[in-house]
């Protein structure tokens, strides 16, 4: 049989092709419930394939070790975690991770079949590869088809830059480069990958991604030193500038040049870049703090505590310290080492791929698209020339298959659907599947109108996360309603330092002193109304403090602080100053 054969052979038997290449096409399985959905599938064709094989394997590397770490630390970190009802959706956020790793060491080996050895393949043609630049080219072309033609445009456009299927620019241009290096370090070139490099590289440069644009740029320089054929050398350089000009001649001749101003504005000095050091600056000291990081979630929801300027983040754009934040110092520093182990003894083809791809998560979060993290652990163990593991055979291997599968499918289902509930706005009902599902509960309490019941949700979110500063505003609006002002000064206090950037916080804290002081004068208690009147003429100082404790970056950023009490309030406490 010809290699050729062996390898259409392969790539139709081998599941990981098509998860690699369709993945990216549903949003790059950013959510929490598609995560569920692809554990689903790959559990379906662990067991299926254990059944046809009479084997199940399970890798004894440190890439499985770590990724069984990185998944299982996630449910165990509720005993530490900020948000303690978040955690097992973290477990299953990343439940792909390692299930894919085992999925693709079915394939090593079966009862009479053997995997193709480099001999046997070309290292172009490297089977789990053979497709991610088609699935790139394919994407660019769809989005933008679609994005600059259609009113779905908004889905697959961010300010006007090209997110394709992931719906976020940065990552979609990082995928397209991972593609192009793969394509460029092939041993053999044709017609179709000059093509498929063109497409490539348009849709880097309409996705207006910085960083992405460097490490391309980059890429090409390291080719000229690379390619030992001038002629491709040359052609593929005059691909690349024909594009750039290409781009910028009908940007300007559109009129739409927020995308060419992106990379025509680049500086050191820029909002995104300094936002980004802001964050790193914020994040190093609360991870010293807490070597058992914060859990799934659980920097988005301190964040706002112990931040020093104006933003609002979901992740820290680094996924290193994304790691540290999440699951601490030893889980990421066995996930890192295993990384390191594998990447160094990768050809330079998957070297540079694999490491355009590593590089580019130290600046955005890459990794919380799984398809990407896919994406790199199928680099990273493409090239193994063995695969240690421990194998059950026969009877036991199918037991082993079915047994875990429904396990792990049921948990994966449960959780699945209060994932996806709750994306839809079905909070009731994401509920009914995970009743501690933080995220569906704060859903809950803004939409309540009735403060008992508010009230009551405010309860049921803090004792699951005790950063939520709108639990905490009711908590205080209840306690004034009842009546019970040191209460509300209590939980009032904690909803500012959960975020003390927010300045109406401030002047709502003021509103309730006021109203509290002034019913205690009616009820002849001035000693009460005096109390609540020193607390209010307090509030200026701690503005001071929090703009103390600013950074210097942050007044350099898009969103800038604003930490001066309106008019009204500073006449109210003026008054307050000279009654007194």
């Amino acid at each position: 049989m010809s290699n050729n054969t062996d390898l259409k052979k392969w790539i139709f038997k081998d599941i990981t092709q098509v998860l690699l290449c369709v993945s990216p096409f549903f949003t790059g399985i950013f959510h929490d419930f598609e995560s569920g959905i692809l554990a689903l599938v790959i559990l379906i064709w662990i067991a299926v394939l254990a059944f046809k094989k009479g084997a199940l394997r399970i890798p004894k590397t440190s890439l499985m070790l770590a990724m069984t770490v990185l998944v299982l630390i996630f449910p165990v970190s509720c005993l530490w975690a900020v948000d303690k009802g978040m955690t097992v959706i973290g477990f299953l956020k990343f439940l792909p991770l390692p299930l894919f790793l085992i999925l693709r060491s079915q394939g090593v080996s079966g009862k009479n079949e053997k995997k193709p050895k480099k001999a046997d393949l070309k290292t172009e043609e490297r089977t789990s590869f053979l497709l991610v630049p088609y699935a790139g080219a394919v994407m660019t072309i769809l989005s933008a088809a679609v994005g600059y033609t259609t009113s779905w445009g908004s889905r697959f456009l961010v300010q006007g830059r090209l997110g394709g299927f992931f719906e976020y620019p940065n990552t979609f241009a990082c995928f397209l480069l991972v593609g192009m290096a793969l394509l460029l370090l092939k041993q053999k070139h044709s017609a179709t990958d000059l093509v498929l490099g063109l497409i490539l590289a348009c849709g880097i440069v309409l996705s207006g991604s910085r960083a992405v644009f460097v490490l391309f740029a980059a890429l090409l320089v390291f080719y000229v030193f690379y390619q030992k054929n001038t002629r491709v050398r040359w052609i593929t350089l005059g691909s690349g500038v024909l594009v750039v000009s290409a781009f910028v001649v009908v940007s300007i001749a559109l009129g739409k040049q927020n995308t060419l101003a992106r990379f025509t504005t680049m500086s050191f000095r820029s909002s995104t870049l300094l936002g980004r050091l802001l964050y790193y600056k914020d994040a190093l000291p609360e991870i010293l703090r807490n070597p058992l990081g914060l859990g799934y979630y659980g920097y988005h929801y301190k964040v706002q505590s112990f931040q020093t300027g104006v933003y609002d983040v979901v992740h820290v754009h680094n996924d290193l310290l994304q790691l540290l934040l999440d699951v601490g110092w030893v889980p990421a520093g066995v996930a890192v080492f295993a990384v390191v182990r594998r990447w160094i003894k990768l050809s330079v083809r998957l070297k540079v791929a694999s490491g355009i791809l590593v590089l580019h998560m130290l600046f955005d979060f890459d990794l919380q698209f799984v398809a990407m993290g896919l994406l790199l652990l199928a680099m990273l163990t493409e090239e193994e020339e063995t695969d240690p593991a421990w194998v059950f055979t026969g009877k036991s291997a199918w037991v082993a298959a079915v047994s875990g599968s429904l396990v792990l499918g049921a948990v994966t289902c449960i959780l699945g659907c209060a994932s996806f509930f709750s994306f839809c706005g079905k909070a009731d009902l994401a509920l009914q599947f995970y009743p501690w599902l933080t995220s569906a509960k704060i859903e809950k309490l803004t939409a309540e109108e009735n403060l008992v019941r508010k009230a009551e949700l405010a309860d049921a979110v803090l004792d699951l996360n005790q950063q939520i500063p709108a639990a905490l505003d009711t908590k205080a609006q209840a306690a004034l309603v009842e009546g019970d002002v040191a209460t509300m000064m209590e939980y009032k206090k904690k909803a500012i330092w959960a975020n003390p950037y927010r300045l109406w916080g401030y002047e709502d804290y003021i509103d309730m002193l006021w109203y509290a002081a002034t019913t205690y004068e009616a009820a002849g208690d001035a000693g009460s109304a005096q109390a609540c009147k020193d607390e209010m003429l307090k509030i200026p100082a701690w503005l001071e403090r929090v703009k103390a404790n600013t950074s210097s970056v942050a007044w350099e950023i898009y969103d800038k602080p604003e930490l001066e009490l309106p008019s009204e309030y500073q006449l109210l406490l003026d008054s307050l100053r000279t009654a007194g």
